[in-house]
């Protein structure tokens, strides 16, 4: 696979929510930090998170039971600070 998400006809793009509740978890490495900053609950986040990750048909975080980590973490969040 080349990186690119070839949609098929019809085919709708993620949400936003899933999209801001990815990127805020992301920058986090936490659910629960990513919820109370997009003022949603942590369960939420997971629920947005795992519909992402459904679409796309892979993880996007390798979870733990009290942390995520993302690889792309550092790039993601380069432009927050």
């Amino acid at each position: 696979m080349n990186g690119l998400l070839i949609l098929e006809p019809g085919q709708d793009l993620p949400t936003l929510k899933w999209l801001r509740a990815f990127e805020a978890a992301a920058c986090h490495l936490s659910f629960t930090r990513a919820a109370a900053e997009v003022n949603l609950t942590q369960s939420a986040i997971s629920q947005h998170v795992r519909s992402l990750e459904a679409f796309i048909g892979r993880d996007l975080f390798i979870r733990k039971t009290r942390a995520a980590t993302d690889g792309s973490r550092r790039e993601l969040c380069a432009d927050r600070a």
